[in-house]
């Protein structure tokens, strides 16, 4: 995915671009920091790891959608995603992402839980000892305590 992101690019015309990676999206980015970090401005990385869940982790969500739909993930993405506070509180963000989760198709949760496989199995510990790009950690996400969000 990473190579992709860069064709992307390069395809406009782009030689150097500032990258912001948010969950999966920050997977990318650090293989792309790590293989193509002179092609990089910036490098911002969020709420995001180099190894995400175990595949059967991940294949039990997919069950669960195809058993009970999208729906049925709501109230297990909001916590994982956003603390205690903020869920009870009366912000519109809690209710716009219930709804995104819930509209989300089957096939597109499918095939972004098959991104995270591929991308977790291209992207191993000895691409973060190589990362030549000088990212900035953000930590947004309530399952990464800020300890995991420093960098080696």
């Amino acid at each position: 995915m990473a190579d992709d992101a860069l064709g992307l690019v390069g395809g406009l015309g782009i030689e150097r671009a500032h990258f912001v990676g948010l969950s999966k999206g920050g997977m990318v980015g650090q293989a792309l920091g790590a293989r193509h970090g002179d092609r990089l401005i910036s490098l911002t990385l969020c709420s995001t790891a180099c190894h995400m869940a175990p595949k059967d982790l991940w294949d039990a969500r997919v069950r669960t959608a195809r058993e009970q739909g999208m729906g049925a993930l709501v109230d297990a993405v909001v916590e994982r995603w956003f603390t205690p506070a903020f869920r009870n509180s009366s912000d519109p963000a809690i209710r716009r992402v219930r709804e995104i989760v819930q509209r989300r198709g089957l096939e597109t949760f499918r095939a972004a839980t098959a991104a995270i496989d591929l991308q977790t199995y291209i992207f191993d510990e000895d691409d973060a000892g190589r990362q030549e790009a000088d990212p900035s950690p953000m930590r947004g996400d309530v399952q990464r305590p800020p300890e995991r969000a420093k960098l080696r």
